[in-house]
């Protein structure tokens, strides 16, 4: 395959431009179910994309990449260290999602019934799960292919242009928009996701992203001008990732050397217990938690303390009263055969 030039992306600028910045995006209020609601977008794109800074093959999830270098398809294939792995993973995800119930917006989004959809959250916020971030904004993903974060946190051009990146595309015509395959992550209280006009596509832990039918891909080599280019376009990746308490919280959720007893307990004995599920008994999980990964167990573990409850508070009351300008509000009406 002949390998494009970085310069190649700002060519293609002009047939995928969005034309509307985050704060324009439309939205779509409408009922999911008796319960809850959901606010989507009211526009399907016509294609989503992916970049990448480096091509990986197979291309897996941030979940099946913790899991070990040889993928598996199932859970139940996983020998000890990767059942272990896969438990922590999972536990992470879940202690996000507990610790965002005490967000102030999270609390006002569950007064609304509005979906909240805490997975893709967290997937957002850097926790492993088995989806694969999509964009509808050409220009956000080629920040991603163009640029990456050095060890200090701080987002840089790729330089060297003896390395490659990866270009994804996606037509939304061949693949279904349903919760186990293509998700619109909707208008989020938490900021990432609306930032990055994200979708998630949902992957078994062993899949190979670069399987899904249709899926087009373009290789180019890295300049640093280009690079730039889009550093520029986002505030130096200030736009894409603004600093907000959630960010925090996950940072010490990934960062914790220790989870909580309680899910470890009901998280590790969940996996054991369902079909095709964890095979190892849950007591040699735990234990491989501890002795393999270096996790400890501990009940003091303080994540989303007063200093980010306040923060939080702070973030929201900034954001609440622009949050549902965008929204329309639909009738439906219903017909019956009576």
């Amino acid at each position: 395959m002949k390998i494009a030039p970085a310069e190649h992306l700002l060519d293609l600028r002009d047939q995928f431009v969005l034309g509307v910045t985050a704060d324009e995006r439309q939205w779509e209020y409408f009922r999911a179910s008796r319960e809850t609601a959901v606010i989507q977008p009211t526009r399907l794109p016509p294609a989503l994309f992916r970049g990448q800074g480096l091509r990986h093959s197979p291309s897996l999830t941030s979940l099946g990449r913790r899991l070990g270098k040889v993928p598996v398809r199932r859970i139940s294939d996983l020998d000890l260290l990767g059942q272990a792995k896969f438990a922590d993973c999972l536990i992470r995800r879940i202690w996000f999602s507990k610790e965002l119930q005490n967000h102030p917006a999270a609390i006002w989004l569950t007064e609304q019934r509005l979906e909240c959809f805490d997975h893709a959250l967290a997937q957002h916020y850097g926790i492993p799960t088995g989806y694969m971030d999509l964009s509808e904004s050409f220009d956000v993903s080629c920040f991603f292919a163009t640029c990456y974060v050095d060890e200090a946190g701080k987002w840089q051009p790729h330089a060297d242009a003896k390395d490659t990146g990866v270009m994804y595309l996606l037509p939304t015509q061949r693949i279904p928009i349903r919760p186990d395959a293509l998700q619109p992550i909707g208008l989020q209280v938490l900021p990432r996701p609306r930032e990055q006009f994200g979708w998630l596509v949902v992957c078994g832990i062993g899949d190979d992203f670069e399987d899904i039918p249709g899926l087009q891909m373009l290789e180019f080599r890295h300049s640093e001008s280009v690079g730039r280019y889009f550093l520029q376009q986002f505030a130096s990746g200030a736009d894409l990732f603004p600093p907000d308490a959630m960010a925090k919280v996950a940072e010490k959720i990934m960062s914790s050397t220790a989870v909580p007893p309680s899910l470890a307990e009901s998280v590790v004995s969940d996996l054991c217990g369902q079909e095709g599920g964890l095979l190892a008994k849950a007591s040699e999980i735990r234990a491989a938690m501890v002795g393999e990964l270096g996790l400890g167990i501990a009940s003091d573990i303080k994540v989303f303390d007063e200093s980010l409850r306040t923060q939080a508070a702070a973030e929201w009351s900034a954001r609440r009263e622009q949050f549902l300008r965008h929204v329309e509000f639909r009738l439906m009406r219903s017909h019956s055969n009576g």
